[in-house]
C-alpha cells in the first residue's frame, strides 16, 4: 500500500475468539504477513499475556490445508465455488421464510454476530441457527441458570482467595480466563501479602493446575459428584453452613465412601473451607453435569 515502508513492521490490536470467549491481543504484522502475536496489556483477560494455544492460532494463516474459498457438497463430491455463486445460491435457498435453511457456527461472544443472526432469524422466521464447539462451557452456563435463573459466565478473583478447590477443572490453562486467574493465583501465593490460595485439586489426569496443587487426589471423573456431596454434609453437619436452595437437593443425593486418600481430601477441605468463608472458590470442570456446577 502507498505510504508503506517495507520491511518496517507495523503493531496492530485486535482480538481472537476460542470457544467463543474473546481474548485481546497485539499481532506484529511484516508486510502484510502477520508472523508474532501478544498479549494487549489493555484487555481485562489477557493483561499483556497470551496462552501458547493462542499464539499458535497465527498459524493457520499459512496452512496450505486452510479454507480459501466457498465449497459445495452435492451428490457426495465437494465442488470449489466462488462468492459471486454463493450469493446466488443464497439469494434462491434463502428466500421466502427461510424453511429448511440451517446455519452451522462455531460458539460466539460477538455483539455484531448476535445482530446479524438476530435480523437473519426475524427476516427468515423458518430458519435455525444451530452453534457447536468440540470443547465447550455449555455444562457451566446451564448449571449457572440452575443456580440463579439465567445463565453467567462464572468470573472468579483468585488474587482475594484463600483456599481453592478445583474438582475435575484446570483453570490455570483451559478456561477462557485462565491468564488473569494465573496471575490472580501467582499474587495470591505471594508470600508477603497474598492470601495464600491453598490449592486443592481432584483430577482423573495430570493437568496444569494439579502440577501446583497443595492437596492433591486421584479419582475417576465419574467420581466428582460424590466427592462434592461428602465435603457438602460435612460442611452443614459439622460446620453448620446453610446451602442455598439450588443446593440443598444435591448435598441429600447418595455418595458411595472413596478410599482412605479421597476421604483425606475431602476431611481436609471441608474445613479449611469452613475456615475461610468468603475467601474460598470452588471450581468445576465443563466435563462434569450442569447440576454438579
Amino acid at each position: 500500500p502507498e505510504g508503506r515502508t517495507p520491511g518496517v513492521p507495523e503493531h496492530f490490536a485486535t482480538s481472537i475468539e476460542l470457544g467463543g470467549a474473546a481474548l485481546g491481543m497485539v499481532v506484529t504484522s511484516f508486510d502484510g504477513r502477520p508472523i508474532k502475536a501478544e498479549g494487549n496489556p489493555l484487555h481485562p483477560d489477557s493483561l499483556g499475556a497470551l496462552s501458547a494455544v493462542a499464539q499458535a492460532q497465527v498459524l493457520e494463516l499459512y496452512d496450505p490445508e486452510r479454507s480459501r474459498r466457498p465449497l459445495q457438497r452435492e451428490g457426495g463430491q465437494i465442488f470449489a465455488r466462488e462468492w459471486p455463486d454463493f450469493e446466488r445460491a443464497a439469494a434462491e435457498l434463502f428466500g421466502g421464510g427461510g424453511d429448511g435453511v440451517a446455519v452451522l457456527a462455531e460458539a460466539s461472544s460477538s455483539p455484531t454476530r448476535a445482530r446479524l443472526r438476530a435480523a437473519f432469524l426475524a427476516a427468515r422466521p423458518g430458519a435455525r441457527w444451530y452453534e457447536y464447539e468440540p470443547v465447550s462451557r455449555d455444562a457451566e452456563r446451564v448449571g449457572t441458570r440452575l443456580a440463579f435463573g439465567e445463565p453467567l459466565r462464572i468470573r472468579v478473583d483468585l488474587a482475594q482467595a484463600a483456599v481453592v478447590a478445583c474438582l475435575d477443572a484446570d483453570p490455570l490453562f483451559d478456561h477462557p480466563a485462565a491468564l488473569q486467574m494465573a496471575r490472580g493465583f501467582a499474587a495470591a501465593r505471594d508470600p508477603e501479602h497474598g492470601a495464600g490460595a491453598r490449592l486443592y485439586v481432584a483430577e482423573s489426569s495430570y493437568s496444569l493446575t494439579g502440577a501446583r496443587a497443595d492437596h492433591r487426589v486421584a479419582v475417576a471423573a465419574g467420581r466428582v459428584p460424590a466427592l462434592l456431596v461428602q465435603v457438602a454434609r460435612r460442611l452443614v453437619a459439622e460446620h453448620g453452613l446453610e446451602l442455598p436452595a439450588a443446593a440443598s437437593s444435591f448435598a441429600a443425593l447418595p455418595a458411595a465412601p472413596g478410599s482412605e486418600r479421597e476421604q483425606h481430601f475431602v476431611d481436609l477441605l471441608a474445613d479449611d473451607l469452613a475456615a475461610h468463608r468468603g475467601s474460598s472458590a470452588v471450581l468445576v470442570g465443563p466435563r462434569q453435569a450442569p447440576a454438579v456446577h
